[in-house]
């Protein structure tokens, strides 16, 4: 598969620490920005890349963000693929000047409780505190409405299946069974 070179590329040489870290993680942001437009890696060009860009913008996400993203990606076409998408330059440098303005200005400093409150949205109060706590990071964190359904989806089946009696027994039982729908289901 191509995004386990990507990884052993990264791993490799040239690259950052942090850049080891992110560049999975946003490049698979952009696949699925790709899958849902039924785009393949060798579609890639300039005009898809900035339309990305401007998705995660609408989303909220800074310059330096940004900034990463299309490094990712010019590092994965270049690397991987070697297929190097034209005039991403012109788009690294604007994304870095705007960077560097937002950390003058102090726009990316951490959010206050506001507005955390607004980024998150609403969760029900009547879920289970580890679910409204998963929901909110994932919430804070920017990741795929899907992702954090797919992570309270795993820890819903986790409880169920691992849920205890009083007694310690597994819950192969009907009781116990009962009592982690009661805790994990809406």
């Amino acid at each position: 598969m191509d995004f386990e070179k990507f990884q052993t590329v990264l791993e490799a040489g040239k690259y950052s620490k942090d850049e080891r870290i992110w560049f999975p993680k946003t490049y698979s942001r952009f696949r699925e920005f790709l899958v849902e437009r039924e785009l393949l890696p060798g579609d890639v060009n300039r005009g898809v890349v900035i339309l990305f860009l401007q998705q995660i913008k609408a989303n909220g996400t800074p310059a330096w963000q940004r900034l990463q993203a299309v490094q990712a990606i010019a590092a994965y076409h270049a690397e991987v693929l070697q297929r190097p998408i034209a005039d991403l330059e012109s788009v690294m440098t604007t994304l870095s000047r705007l960077a560097g303005q937002s950390r003058q200005l102090g726009i990316d400093a951490p959010l206050s409780a506001n507005e955390t409150a607004g980024l998150v949205g609403h969760i029900d109060p009547d879920e289970p505190a580890i679910l409204q706590r998963v929901r909110r990071e994932a919430r804070v964190s920017g990741l795929l409405r899907r992702t954090e359904l797919a992570y309270v989806g795993w820890i819903k089946r986790f409880l169920i299946e691992h849920a205890q009696t009083p007694a310690g027994e597994k819950s192969g039982d009907e009781k116990s069974g009962d009592r982690a729908s009661f805790w994990v289901l809406d």
